[in-house]
C-alpha cells in the first residue's frame, strides 16, 4: 500500500519488478514479478505498491535531482536526489 503520491521523474527511469506488485494509478497498468517498465524524462504519475514489493530501479539523468514530489495544489513539495539515494546504500 505504499504510495509516494503524484511525482515527476526528472531523469530516465527503468524499473524491473523482482517481487510483489506495483500499479501505475495514472495509467491503470499493473506490474508483477519479471515485468519491466520505462519512465521517460519528466514523466508525471502516481504509483502504489499492492503488496510487499522489491524493485530494481535505474535512474539515468544529468542532474542531482531524480524525482520531484507534488502537493495537492500541484506545487513541488519535495525531491529525491542522487545524494539521498547514496545515503541509503550500505557503508
Amino acid at each position: 500500500g505504499a504510495n509516494a503520491g503524484r511525482h515527476r521523474h526528472t531523469c530516465e527511469t527503468s524499473v524491473l519488478v523482482l517481487e510483489g506488485k506495483i500499479k501505475n494509478l495514472t495509467t491503470g497498468v499493473e506490474f508483477g514479478p519479471g515485468d519491466f517498465f520505462y519512465q521517460p524524462y519528466n514523466d508525471e504519475h502516481v504509483e502504489e505498491t499492492l503488496e510487499e514489493t522489491i524493485l530494481y530501479g535505474s535512474y539515468r539523468g544529468d542532474q542531482e535531482k531524480l524525482v520531484e514530489f507534488f502537493d495537492e495544489d500541484g506545487e513541488v513539495c519535495g525531491e529525491f536526489k542522487v545524494s539521498d539515494f547514496a545515503a541509503l546504500l550500505p557503508k
